[in-house]
Formats: C-alpha cells, sequence, structure tokens
C-alpha cells in the first residue's frame, strides 16, 4: 500500500444562465502520482449531474462516471454525457496540471 504523502481540497465554481454548480474534490498525492479520491457535485438547477462522482480514462477520454443502484439492487455504472460534466472535466484537467 502506498503511502499518501499529502491531500488537496479544491473547489470549482461553474456559472450558467441556468445556475451555478459547485464541485469539491480531494486529490490524494503521493510520490509518484496523483488520484482523486472525492468529486461532491451541488447544482443550483436540474443539471443532470449525479451528487457523487468518479473521474475515470477510458479509451483516452476522461469522464465523469456514476455509479448507483436500481430498484432490483443492480449496480448501474454509467459515464455522465452532457455539457455540464465536460465543462466539469475540463476543470479537473486544469486542476491536475497544476498540482
Amino acid at each position: 500500500m502506498q503511502e499518501i504523502n499529502k491531500i488537496i481540497h479544491k473547489k470549482i465554481e461553474l456559472n450558467y444562465d441556468e445556475g451555478g454548480i459547485e464541485v469539491q474534490l480531494n486529490f490524494l498525492i503521493n510520490e509518484d502520482h496523483t488520484e482523486i479520491a472525492i468529486i461532491n457535485i451541488h447544482s443550483s438547477f436540474e443539471s443532470g449531474l449525479p451528487n457523487s462522482a468518479t473521474f475515470e480514462k477510458t479509451d483516452g477520454i476522461y469522464n465523469l462516471v456514476a455509479t448507483y443502484f436500481d430498484l432490483k439492487g443492480r449496480k448501474i455504472v454509467e459515464r455522465v454525457n452532457n455539457k455540464y460534466a465536460v465543462d466539469i472535466v475540463n476543470e479537473i484537467l486544469k486542476i491536475q496540471k497544476q498540482i
């Protein structure tokens, strides 16, 4: 198990005509890599975004991913594909370059 050297908390605020979105992230940093441990999303309008998400790279493309359970108890994993998710992903990538 790798030792965590540092935890960095960041907040992203995005404003749209429909309302605002706030994203809170925790980055875990160790000697050889950085990972995102927590992504919490709050919006003042129906954005189609999950309250909690993960950040994953598939086929060279980064996505926000929502995980939830349906009424039958089956685990559902979905990429979030809307303009707000794309903006959040782009902001996360900017922050990662700065860290």
